[in-house]
C-alpha cells in the first residue's frame, strides 16, 4: 500500500476586514520535506507561486483548514510541477480561482480521484467558501 499524504485547503483572513480570504493548498506529508504550502501571490497582474516546506501549518490569520483527500506521497513533486504554470493575466484573478483550477488540473492528471464521493463533497465545501469574508456556519 502506498504512503499517503493529505491535501487540504488552508483559508486565511485578508489584511482588510472585507477582503476576500486567501487560499493555499496544504500538502500534509509524512515528514517535513513533504509538508508543503502552495500559494499564489501577485503584484498587480504578475502572478507567482510561493512554495514553502513547513513543519505544521499555523498562522494567526488562519480561519480554517478544509480537508480534500489523500494522495500518493510519491505524487507530491508532480503536484508542485502542475501548480507552477500560472497563465492568467486578468486583474480579477486571485488565489481562490487558482486553487480551483489547480484542483481541476490534479483531477485531469489523475493525481486526485475526481469521482471519489468524499473528495467531491469536500471540494464543494471549498467552492462554497469562494468570495467569503466571514465564516459559514456548518450544521
Amino acid at each position: 500500500m502506498p504512503l499517503v499524504s493529505e491535501l487540504h485547503i488552508a483559508i486565511q483572513k485578508g489584511s482588510e476586514p472585507h477582503e476576500a480570504w486567501s487560499w493555499s493548498l496544504f500538502i500534509n506529508g509524512p515528514s517535513m520535506p513533504k509538508r508543503t504550502i502552495l500559494h499564489l501571490s501577485s503584484c498587480f497582474t504578475h502572478f507567482y507561486l510561493e512554495h514553502h516546506h513547513v513543519s505544521n501549518y499555523r498562522s494567526e490569520n488562519l480561519v480554517e483548514v478544509l480537508p480534500l483527500c489523500e494522495v500518493d506521497t510519491l505524487q507530491i513533486n508532480a503536484i508542485v510541477d502542475i501548480a507552477r504554470p500560472i497563465h492568467n493575466q486578468c486583474p480579477r484573478y486571485n488565489c481562490q480561482h487558482y486553487i480551483l483550477e489547480l484542483l481541476s488540473a490534479l483531477e485531469e492528471a489523475r493525481i486526485v480521484n475526481g469521482g471519489d464521493r468524499r473528495y467531491r463533497e469536500n471540494r464543494k465545501a471549498v467552492e462554497e467558501m469562494q468570495g467569503r469574508t466571514e465564516r459559514i456556519s456548518r450544521v
